[in-house]
């Protein structure tokens, strides 16, 4: 079955935390090194270093694994006999949906979340959901799948809008801490009478 995707962790508290450590590598930049080097390359490092990466689901590489026999506990079914074994044989199918992006979004959710959650493992850049059931039912069995795939394509969507979001306002950000930086740097040496290149700062 897998964990439940999209969970436990609010995408928002992501973001923040990017922000935040922009800040702080901004901030903690060699001084130097930071008054030497342009604003364009500056600008550039960091974009290229704290922009986000969107999921992408790879569905025109999606696989099945090979279906197995597996032991199902059934004692949580209440149409079960009691005096009947606690476990039956079933078949469990795989579906391989290779992705490419940052595999650790599939712990976050967006702010625009629906109450139902498919289960999955993501194992490398492959996500895969696994169903165990004890008939035959190919219908069904289709539907699951169907249904769990169209929650997962939604909730990347809104997952990657998010993240669109937050790398539109990126060069503002990051054009709006260098300026910072700058003045910091030129105000403390000021304040010190230090001179460029004393690397104190």
């Amino acid at each position: 079955m897998g964990e439940r995707l999209f969970s436990p962790t609010p995408l928002s508290k992501v973001i923040e935390g990017k922000k935040e450590q922009l800040r702080q590598a901004v901030n903690e930049h060699d001084a130097n090194a930071f008054m030497g080097t342009s604003d364009e390359e500056l600008r550039r490092h960091f974009i290229d270093t704290f922009k986000a990466e969107p999921l992408e689901l790879l569905e025109d590489q999606l696989g099945r694994e090979k279906p197995k026999e597996v032991d199902v506990d059934v004692r949580n079914d209440r149409f079960r006999d009691p005096f009947d074994p606690p476990t039956v044989r079933g078949a469990q199918y795989t579906i391989v949906v290779p992705f490419s992006g940052d595999a650790g979004l599939f712990g976050c959710y967006p702010s625009n979340q629906t109450t139902y959650k498919p289960n999955g493992t993501v194992r490398g850049n492959e996500l895969r959901l696994s169903y165990t059931r004890t008939d035959h039912d190919a219908a069904a069995l289709k539907q699951q799948i169907e249904q769990d795939l169209g929650s997962i394509r939604q909730y990347v969507d809104s997952i990657n809008h998010e993240l669109a979001d937050y790398n539109k306002e990126l060069p503002g950000r990051v054009n709006d801490l260098i300026s910072w930086r700058r003045n910091k740097i030129i105000n403390c040496r000021e304040t010190l009478g230090v001179r460029h290149g004393s690397g104190i700062v």
